[in-house]
């Protein structure tokens, strides 16, 4: 299923549109994979290898500094979220990226497992003091936000899984979700009529 799923996206990208669904379909009536029903579990620690997940990065959380998963430590806005001394806002959620959630009818579920905003709240962030709210006044990278997605919180928000510089929790490569878009981009591709591999439309001379 993981080497259908990547060899789909080979072929979207080769724009071999009959192919790319081909594969995709083969992932889509395996069963062997799902969508997750709550959509901010997908980046939480206790969820890794889910039904979702097709092909992730395996982290080792107890082998020290720099042995994990580090993004947390460069985009979680400060160490009271990591309980571990880093957390250092290094990205921020551009405007652009703030607005597209906003467009979408307020996509709210997603845009909060995502983004953090000024006063949203997070139950699953420092949970031994009551959760983590992200300061009205907060700004990562002047953005007026800071990333949530991939920040799973202290050792004790994961079980012990995350260390400095060393989260536990997976990095995903491909996700059941990017193959149903996959399918869809190259049925759309298709009824387009461009050539496998060209982007030449079909009724184009040779």
């Amino acid at each position: 299923g993981s080497a259908s799923a990547m060899l789909a996206k080979v072929y979207l990208y080769m724009q071999d549109y009959a192919n790319a669904q081909k594969e995709a379909e083969k992932v889509i009536n395996s069963g062997e994979f799902s969508l997750l029903p709550t959509y901010e579990n997908l980046f939480q620690t206790a969820f890794n290898n889910n039904k979702e997940s097709i092909l992730a990065m395996q982290w080792i959380s107890n082998g020290g500094y720099d042995y994990g998963n580090s993004i947390q430590a460069s985009w979680a806005y400060n160490s009271t979220i990591t309980g571990t001394g880093d957390g250092y806002g290094v990205f921020g959620p551009s405007i652009d990226l703030q607005n597209a959630f906003a467009a979408e009818g307020g996509d709210t579920t997603r845009r909060h497992a995502t983004i953090m905003m000024p006063g949203s709240f997070y139950p699953d962030l420092d949970a031994a003091s009551g959760g983590y709210r992200f300061p009205v006044n907060a700004s990562a990278q002047n953005q007026n936000a800071a990333a949530k997605k991939y920040v799973v919180g202290t050792p004790a928000d994961n079980g012990g899984k995350s260390a400095a510089q060393a989260a536990g929790n997976n990095t995903y490569i491909m996700r059941y979700s990017d193959v149903l878009l996959i399918e869809a981009e190259a049925i759309l591709g298709q009824e387009a009529g461009v050539q496998p591999g060209t982007g030449i439309p079909l009724t184009a001379s040779n």
